[in-house]
């Protein structure tokens, strides 16, 4: 009996990581623009990558990918004013090794002033599989103010003559639908527009001028441009940047506006993230750096490893393999080199200051999330908080009549740019701190749509749990979590 019980479990296991690498890769991104009848729009832009396209052979023996797109735009109250709903397929292939291209996709929707949120459902119609994106906007354009679109970053661009749904100011524009960059992009490209210059300033020229911040406000010098432009209804901005010497960070591109006089009229700040070069598990170049009266140096062979590991919430996937392979082989000094590699892909030169605030975050986690079993970096919250850091509002709920306890973090930004975003956990077992993710809105987290069924645990037969269309618990004395949730 034990052994089948063994057996179903690792069953449930690799169909759940067959599961997960069968769904589609989509990265979203929505930016809000004015059209030439001054209604607001917003542009959604996703693009089904390429190592996700599974195309399937046809009755005519060529293969095709299809795809099956729901695009839901809520306004505050999460009642959807907008739907798009239909289909998206590549061409008809001779081969399935010729799917060596993203499949993007545009769609325009007008929508008044006001907060909205945007749903990208994508469900691979040969598998079945399906994901699910959000992300939360706020439409404003005043006609008394210097406003700006939101910044559209490219992938390229190019002249032309004919219009479509891809073509702004004569120019054919192909979107880059994410706000980071990594380390072999060496051109950050975008498109913007200034609106309202003509009616609100009193000169008929005015100055752009666009930079770079990192995240901490400290100003690039040599990313600075500046010209001249003259006031009209639209003003649009094409730019390219070169990125190749930026380091990896979170950084700003900040555009402003300004009088001859050099006053600001108005600023707008568009965050991105330069990521760098991943450390490959079959690269020699981290062994032959040299260690010598580094931080690492100091570390004894006990702590090399935890300290390793501890890298793992922050690491990319083959980073992390690669950490797995060097605590398996208990091999010290690579331990040691590939600790200070890491630091030093992310801040050369100050690679022990960054792993000190990486560290005492570390001691944080341990602190507040550990269990008789487990350190706190692999606990949820562990991975949550050193990923993501300390969430904006943190809201702790042990004793709600009717619920187990729970969790409720929320982020008004995270690294990738996304708004207002949560984590839900609960505690299943009132014995131990090792409290479950259950539920996040976070691009690319677990995401659960009856998340509420698991704390609300014995109240979910009466609040219809058993049509899976239900999502809410029926309200009852001391319940909080709506409350919570309508920040």
């Amino acid at each position: 009996m034990k052994w089948r019980i063994i057996y179903m479990i690792i069953l449930l296991v690799v169909l759940s990581v067959i599961q997960t690498l069968a769904q589609p890769q989509v990265l979203m991104r929505n930016c809000l623009f004015r059209g030439n009848d001054n209604l607001p729009y917003v542009e959604t832009q996703f693009s089904i990558l390429s190592a996700s396209i599974k195309p399937v052979k046809q009755a005519n023996h060529l293969y095709k990918a299809s795809f099956h797109i729901n695009i839901f735009y809520l306004n505050h109250l999460d009642d959807t004013i907008h739907k798009l709903d239909y289909r998206l397929h590549t061409g008809e292939l001779k081969s399935p090794e010729l799917i060596n291209f993203d499949l993007l996709d545009i769609k325009q929707v007008y929508l008044p002033s006001g907060k909205y949120r945007v749903e990208l459902v994508v469900e691979d119609i040969n598998t079945h599989q399906s994901v699910v994106m959000s992300e939360r906007i706020a439409v404003y354009f005043p006609a008394s103010e210097v406003c700006f679109s939101d910044a559209l970053f490219l992938e390229k661009y190019s002249p032309a003559d004919a219009s479509s749904i891809y073509v702004k100011q004569g120019y054919s524009m192909t979107p880059y639908p994410v706000n980071i960059y990594p380390g072999v992009k060496d051109k950050l490209i975008f498109y913007q527009e200034i609106y309202n210059s003509n009616s609100v300033l009193s000169d008929t020229i005015f100055f752009i001028q666009i930079q770079l911040l990192k995240r901490t406000g400290e100003f690039l010098e040599q990313y600075t441009h500046t010209y001249k432009e003259k006031c009209a209804p639209l003003v649009p901005v094409l730019t390219e940047l070169n990125i190749e010497d930026l380091q990896a960070g979170q950084y700003i591109l900040n555009i402003q506006v300004r009088k001859k006089n050099t006053e600001v009229v108005a600023s707008v700040n568009t965050f991105f993230i330069r990521t760098r070069t991943v450390i490959a598990s079959n690269t020699e170049r981290y062994l032959q750096m040299d260690i010598k009266e580094t931080f690492v140096e100091k570390l004894d062979g006990d702590s090399i490893f935890y300290w390793l590991e501890c890298l793992s919430p922050i690491a990319s996937s083959v980073e992390k393999e690669t950490i797995q392979e060097i605590s398996k082989q208990n091999d010290t000094l690579r331990a040691k080199k590939f600790l200070y590699a890491f630091w030093n892909h992310i801040a050369p030169g100050t690679e022990e200051t960054e792993w000190l605030i990486y560290k005492a975050d570390v001691d944080a986690a341990e602190y507040s999330f550990s269990t008789p079993i487990r350190h706190g970096f692999e606990t949820d919250r562990g991975r949550v908080y050193l990923q993501y850091g300390k969430p904006d509002r943190h809201h702790v709920m042990n004793n709600e009549p009717g619920a187990l306890p729970y969790e409720i973090w929320q982020y008004y930004r995270i690294n990738s740019g996304q708004t207002n975003v949560m984590f839900v956990f609960y505690l299943p077992g009132i014995a131990t701190n090792d409290y479950h993710l259950i539920h996040s809105d976070v691009n690319g987290e677990l995401r659960d749509s009856r998340w509420k069924y698991k704390i609300y645990a014995s109240m979910k037969e009466m609040s219809g749990y058993t049509n899976p269309d239900n999502t809410s618990i029926r309200d009852h004395w001391g319940k909080r979590i709506d409350q919570i949730l309508n920040w």
